[in-house]
């Protein structure tokens, strides 16, 4: 896990250390695509990861101890926000400075562990489960706009990376503004028909 870490927080920024990126740069790849394929490779280990425990998932079924949709929603949560984090790791690799770099995923991570261990040791896993059961009131949607925020941040993230490393006349602007603003219009729009509460949002 230390050495994963590792590449995903120097995955570009090796790259623009050893003065490889012009190359990859002169190359039929854009920017986009660099950044792309850096994530789809480290997420590819991550879903690799996750289909070896599936044969453990397999035995609690037939041994009856648990909720066979809920669980697998929540094994699904928690690799998509793996692959957001991961997002985040790679588009800020190619941050000049090591203390952006290195200290916001850090403290992510941080904050990620102390997360696990409260609820762990607090017991609510059975809330979560609960939870991904989508019995409660608004659990749909709820869920659905959570989705919706990881894969905006997902976005967001590696459209850094690809603009830190795209030649200047590229425009990239443009596009995260619109995309900013379609993202919000599809957000209100849930919230609408969710009826979330004043509080939520």
């Amino acid at each position: 896990q230390r050495i994963e870490a590792c590449a995903r927080l120097a995955s570009l920024h090796d790259e623009i250390k050893g003065q490889t990126i012009d190359l990859m740069v002169l190359t039929r790849l854009g920017a986009w695509r660099i950044v792309l394929g850096k994530w789809v490779a480290i997420v590819s280990q991550t879903a690799l990861l996750l289909t070896a425990i599936t044969p453990y998932l397999i035995l609690r079924y037939f041994f009856g101890r648990m909720n066979l949709f809920a669980e697998l929603l929540l094994l699904a949560l928690i690799f998509l926000g793996s692959a957001a984090l991961t997002a985040l790791s790679v588009g800020m690799s190619a941050i000049p400075s090591i203390l952006v770099r290195g200290l916001l995923p850090l403290g992510i991570a941080v904050g990620m562990a102390c997360g696990i261990v409260a609820i762990t040791f607090e017991e609510d896993i059975a809330e979560l489960i609960e939870f991904c059961t989508l019995q409660e009131r608004g659990a749909g949607w709820a869920l659905l706009t959570g989705v919706m925020v990881f894969a905006y941040f997902a976005w967001s993230a590696l459209a850094l990376g690809a603009s830190m490393i795209a030649p200047m006349a590229e425009n990239h602007s443009s596009m995260r503004r619109l995309i900013t603003l379609v993202a919000v219009g599809v957000f209100d729009i849930i919230a609408a028909v969710g009826d979330f509460p004043r509080e939520a949002l």
